[in-house]
């Protein structure tokens, strides 16, 4: 019995993972993006004040990101601009990233976001 419990759960595992599909593009600043007039995601880099993200894919289809996305985004954003020689010259910065999540609800659930 507990084996079969045991290999139930690993199959689980293995299961969620394998419907885990993955995303590439560039961040943006989600607030901007919702506010913008003509809805251009080409004005809306991440900032250090970015607090809601989005993805924007090589097709400008935007996702939004989950609560754990917007953690790791805001961090892989401040790790991006931390690394530039000036910061009082970039005011924002591109950010090229890989996501690996599910979808649901029209929003992006994150697993893992890594920076290109």
């Amino acid at each position: 019995m507990r084996q079969g419990v045991s290999l139930f759960a690993l199959l689980a595992v293995f299961a969620a993972v394998a419907l885990a599909e993955s995303w590439q593009g560039r961040l943006i600043d989600g607030e901007c993006y919702e506010h913008e007039p003509n809805r251009s995601a080409a004005s809306c880099d991440p900032t250090t004040a970015t607090t809601l993200f989005g993805l924007v894919t090589s097709h400008n289809k935007v996702y939004n990101l989950d609560e754990a996305g917007n953690a790791k985004a805001s961090a892989a954003a401040q790790s991006r601009l931390e690394k530039s020689i000036d910061l009082a010259s970039l005011p924002s910065v591109s950010v090229k990233v890989k996501i690996t999540g599910t979808m649901r609800g029209g929003v992006l659930k994150v697993k893992t976001l890594e920076v290109q």
